[in-house]
């Protein structure tokens, strides 16, 4: 799971914004907002509704979306680190 480092001095700018992406990627897969619905609601509707052509074309969706979010995160984790 991704979650946010432990703040330190050490953050620098490009973490910050790195961790907003990794945020929103996160809120778009997973958090339904007034407005909006996650890509896993619309796929769990789409599943509810029997509309395979649009599971499909979300699922292929989410794996995209899932490589970045695991791609951008493995990089942030990598420019954390402490400084003695």
């Amino acid at each position: 799971s991704c979650h946010r480092m432990k703040q330190s001095d050490n953050v620098a700018d490009l973490d910050v914004v790195t961790w907003e992406k990794i945020n929103n990627l996160r809120n778009y897969l997973m958090k339904d907002r007034l407005n909006h619905k996650s890509l896993f609601t619309r796929i769990r509707e789409s599943i509810d509704k029997r509309d395979y052509a649009t599971v499909s074309r979300l699922q292929v969706e989410m794996s995209e979306r899932v490589s970045e979010l695991a791609y951008i995160y493995a990089e942030y984790k990598k420019n954390l680190f402490e400084l003695d």
